[in-house]
């Protein structure tokens, strides 16, 4: 999964959102908004994420505000039972593994990104992205696809137009209602299958014709 952050605007200040995606289904995970971006936000986020995973050892990619990292690492732990007294242990699972992509900046322009690997390995990493077919190195570009797709259908999040948000209440239902529809009812290019064999091929071009696929739980 990928977890990134956008402002909005807001009558008088900025609110940041923070959102969280599932790379391989392209399911939104859920997002939250505060007037800080901060840890406590981060946290937020991050438990949602816990709430909707069946399972911790998973490929996290997260942005480089520092809190990322700490915050799932703290979220991702399972306790160990001993049957003795006391709080029992937690650990983290071997599987689960951290990257976080560090944008490096000058005079607001993007001139270098940094993959670190936070936990496990390079090769751990890369057989998880490969098995899942969620690219070939830690990225956040998904969950800045779908942040684009927030900014394109909610306009307090263009970055130079003139709607605000008001009351946040507001802003709440419109990105769940934008985050329900990317869910349940648009197609995404992403999800696309190759059509059966008798329909492989379109005349004598030789070009490839592709049926949508929806994702796992969607309806119609």
């Amino acid at each position: 999964m990928q977890a990134d952050g956008l402002w909005v605007k807001r009558v008088g200040r900025q609110v940041w959102q923070a959102l969280a995606l599932a790379v391989p289904s392209r399911r939104w995970l859920g997002g939250v908004s505060s007037p800080h971006r901060d840890g406590a936000l981060i946290r937020r986020l991050v438990e949602r994420v816990r709430a909707s995973a069946r399972r911790l050892d998973i490929l996290v990619g997260v942005a480089g505000l520092s809190c990322y990292v700490p915050a799932f690492r703290r979220a991702f732990r399972v306790p160990v039972r001993t049957g003795r007294r006391g709080r029992p242990r937690l650990v983290r699972p071997d599987g689960f593994l951290p990257g976080q992509v560090v944008k490096q900046s000058a005079q607001r322009r993007v001139t270098g990104v940094v993959q670190r690997v936070r936990q496990g390995t390079a090769a751990a990493i890369a057989a998880v992205l490969a098995a899942t077919q969620s690219g070939r190195t830690i990225s956040t570009a998904s969950i800045e696809r779908l942040n684009a797709t927030f900014r394109t259908h909610l306009t307090p999040l263009v970055r130079r137009g003139r709607a605000i948000a008001r009351p946040a209440a507001l802003l709440t239902a419109g990105r769940w209602l934008v985050g329900c529809a990317d869910n349940v009812c648009w197609y995404h290019a992403h999800l696309r299958q190759l059509a059966s064999a008798g329909r492989g091929r379109s005349g004598g071009s030789g070009r490839r014709r592709w049926r949508r696929a929806w994702r796992i739980g969607a309806g119609r």
